[in-house]
């Protein structure tokens, strides 16, 4: 009987510290990502969240920076964005929006990822007659 309790003991320890090994490493992905660049055909993009780490459930903002690839802020493009997640193929909860701070930066505000997984962020860059798209990758 002490040895079935003894070994009862350990396999709780055993679970409760894997539970916490896993929602750590759940909660440590989603920060690497914060400040991806991504380049472009025309454009070099990054973005940087409000809130760190990124947030689950959360409604929140990033600030987008554009530059050219030869690295001058863009001004005055019309950004657009939309994602989900593609294995589940859903789109976003909110309806994001986006507008111009200043010197190639571009508030985006109303983001929200719903649930753990893996997520895709597009945004449609437009100025003057050249469009383009680029897309983040997050992990939860």
């Amino acid at each position: 009987m002490v040895y079935m309790n003894t070994v009862k003991q350990c396999s709780n320890k055993c679970l409760m510290v894997l539970l916490l090994f896993f929602s750590f490493n759940a909660n440590a992905s989603n920060q690497v990502t914060n400040t991806t660049t991504i380049d472009s055909t025309h454009y070099r993009v990054s973005f940087k969240s409000r809130v760190e780490p990124l947030p689950l459930n959360k409604i929140h903002s990033w600030v987008l920076h554009i530059d050219t690839l030869d690295g001058k802020p863009v001004e005055k493009a019309r950004v657009s964005v939309y994602g989900g997640m593609p294995a589940h193929k859903h789109g976003l909860p909110t309806e994001p929006v986006v507008s111009e701070l200043s010197r190639g930066d571009y508030l985006v505000e109303g983001l929200k990822f719903s649930m753990s997984g893996d997520w895709e962020i597009w945004f449609n860059i437009r100025t003057g007659n050249i469009t383009d798209k680029v897309k983040f990758k997050i992990t939860f």
